[in-house]
């Protein structure tokens, strides 16, 4: 078992997917003075949750409206064009 002697495998994943989380957020927070929205992140691993079993191993993931915008990796450009879209549907309406 290496370096993880003692671990439950679940501790790792989810070590791994917290610092991903914490970068990706940083990231998005960066990109939320370029493209004003409101973020709501959430713990996938908090009691009741169902995102761990559906979404443990593609962490960062991105829902935008109910759907999945981006998975695995924030491409910046993508997300910020896809915000701006977004923007430009809510305010056309």
């Amino acid at each position: 078992m290496g370096y993880a002697k003692g671990r439950h495998i679940d501790d790792i994943l989810r070590i791994k997917s917290t610092l991903i989380t914490i970068v990706s957020a940083l990231l998005v927070r960066v990109l939320m003075d370029q493209v004003p929205f409101d973020l709501d992140q959430v713990d996938i691993y908090a009691p009741g949750k169902e995102a761990a079993q559906k979404y443990m191993f593609d962490v960062p993931v991105v829902e935008l409206n109910g759907k999945v915008a981006m998975m695995h990796r924030i491409d910046e450009p993508k997300l910020i064009d896809i915000l701006r879209k977004e923007q430009s549907k809510t305010d056309s309406s």
